[in-house]
């Protein structure tokens, strides 16, 4: 399903399938970032740092809105400071 939602334009965030064989839960990606359970989420800041793991529901949006937050912040300031 996950495959197909892929292909199809569904998932229109960033993905990766990190297994090579149908079944397989653990891949190169999977072993770097330790990940123990499936769904694994990662939220990653605009400089690319993994800020936070495995968040749901009403955490997951703080987080986002945590993120964006500070984005807006440090553009305000850069253009204060030309």
């Amino acid at each position: 399903a996950a495959r197909l939602a892929q292909s199809t334009g569904a998932v229109t965030h960033r993905s990766w399938w990190d297994a090579s064989e149908a079944g397989e839960t653990g891949g190169p990606i999977a072993g770097a970032w330790n990940v123990t359970g499936w769904p694994a989420s990662y939220v990653i800041d605009g400089e690319g740092v993994i800020r936070f793991v495995d968040l749901r529901d009403e955490d997951l949006l703080k987080a986002v809105r945590q993120l964006v937050d500070a984005e807006v912040d440090r553009d305000a300031k850069a253009k204060r400071a030309r």
